[in-house]
C-alpha cells in the first residue's frame, strides 16, 4: 500500500516535472491548510465578535482531537510508519509551540507569540522537506 502510494506520487511529480520531495511537502501543506480552514474561519468570526475563548477553544480542541483521536484510530486500523527525522522534528516543534502558547502571567497570546507560532510552523515544514524526504 505504501509502495503503491509512493509510486503514484513519483509518477505525478515526474509528469508535472516537480521534485518529488517538493511535491510531497506541497501536498501535505495543502491538506493541512484545507483541513484547518473551517477552524480558522470559526476562530476569526469568534474573535471579531469578541468571543476570544471560543476561538481558542475551537482551534485547540480541533487540533487535540485530530492529533490524538483521529491519528489513534488510523493507527489502530493500520500501523503508521514514522521515519526517525519526521518524528523528532514534529516532537521538537510541538514542545516549542506548547511553550509559546503557555498563558504565563499575562494570560494573553499576543501578536509576537502569534508570529512565533507561524515561524515555528514554517521552520518545521522546511525541516520536514529537507530531512524527511
Amino acid at each position: 500500500m505504501v509502495r503503491q502510494k509512493a509510486q503514484s506520487d513519483l509518477a505525478v511529480a515526474s509528469h508535472c516535472q516537480i521534485d518529488p520531495a517538493v511535491s510531497a511537502s506541497l501536498v501535505r501543506f495543502l491538506v493541512a491548510l484545507g483541513t484547518s480552514m473551517p477552524e480558522l474561519a470559526t476562530t476569526l468570526v469568534a474573535v471579531f465578535r469578541g468571543n476570544d475563548e471560543v476561538g481558542v477553544g475551537t482551534l485547540l480542541g480541533s487540533n487535540v482531537f485530530n492529533g490524538l483521536f483521529v491519528v489513534g484510530i488510523a493507527a489502530v486500523v493500520t500501523p503508521i510508519p514514522i521515519a526517525g527525522p519526521t518524528l523528532w522534528i514534529a516532537l521538537v516543534a510541538t514542545v516549542i509551540a506548547v511553550a509559546a502558547v503557555w498563558p504565563g502571567k499575562t494570560q494573553i497570546l499576543g501578536r509576537g507569540r502569534g508570529v512565533l507560532l507561524i515561524v515555528i510552523y514554517a521552520l518545521m515544514m522546511a525541516l520536514l522537506a529537507v530531512f524527511a524526504s
